[in-house]
């Protein structure tokens, strides 16, 4: 009976299959044992060669074989694409290759963002294990553009990280953002302070921070009411 329905399927028996998949599937069901496809050859089907995402794990999978150019025309097409993935696919495929290539630093501005974006969906254990120890370089050594997003993002990576991280990693940026001229870093590293502070002791808050926020609010102009504001929350913290 079993062998009798094998034989004498009917189209309509495959026709919640996609098209290109029909044809691999009917010789995969085959009594001959000759004619069923191997491993390679099912994965080589016009269905697993055309869909864009599986292009680009394809692609994932041997990033760090590709030139800059390639890199930049694909992270292009990824950016409106990776938010259809599986999150258990964006964490152990599009994940891993991604935080391998922020040690690119052309590619960073357009890696990090991805990162970051993917990371706000880990929890604590996963971001610490997967994704922090990738940014930790970038952490320590950012600047211009690069630093300013990853202040703009300091919030989770405060959230996430583990107090030792948050001393060694995340304060010295947020130091190095207080340092730098650009106004909009300045407005940021403001704004992401009032989190960093309260994980902290208040003894490094005064020593680290506190002098930074006294000078830039005496220094410029543009930051002079957010830095008036921190200063503010701080004696509210009993700094």
């Amino acid at each position: 009976m079993y062998m009798n329905t094998l034989t004498y399927l009917s189209s309509e028996a495959f026709s919640s299959i996609p098209r290109d998949l029909v044809s691999d599937l009917q010789r995969m069901l085959s009594s001959n044992e000759a004619l069923r496809p191997t491993a390679m050859d099912f994965t080589g089907s016009p269905f697993f060669r055309d869909d864009t995402r599986l292009r680009a794990l394809r692609f994932l999978d041997h990033m760090l074989e590709r030139d800059n150019m390639q890199k930049t025309e694909f992270l292009k097409a990824l950016s409106d694409m990776w938010k259809d993935f599986d999150p258990r696919v964006l964490r152990y495929k599009v994940l891993p290759p991604l935080c391998s290539e922020l040690r690119n630093l052309v590619m960073q501005p357009m890696i990090l963002p991805m990162v970051l974006t993917i990371a706000e969906s880990q929890d604590k254990n996963d971001f610490e294990l997967s994704t922090l120890p990738a940014l930790v370089p970038v952490l320590n050594s950012a600047a211009g553009e690069t630093l300013l997003l990853l202040v703009k993002h300091a919030e989770l990576i405060i959230n996430k990280a583990s107090h030792e991280h948050l001393i060694s990693h995340v304060l010295p940026m947020l130091v190095r953002a207080y340092d730098d001229t650009d106004a909009r870093m300045q407005e940021e590293v403001l704004k992401k302070t009032v989190s960093l502070v309260k994980q902290l002791d208040v003894q490094l808050v005064k020593q680290a921070i506190l002098p930074r926020v006294h000078g830039l609010a005496l220094k410029t102009t543009v930051a002079a009411v957010c830095g008036l504001l921190l200063l503010m929350l701080m004696v509210k913290f009993g700094f």
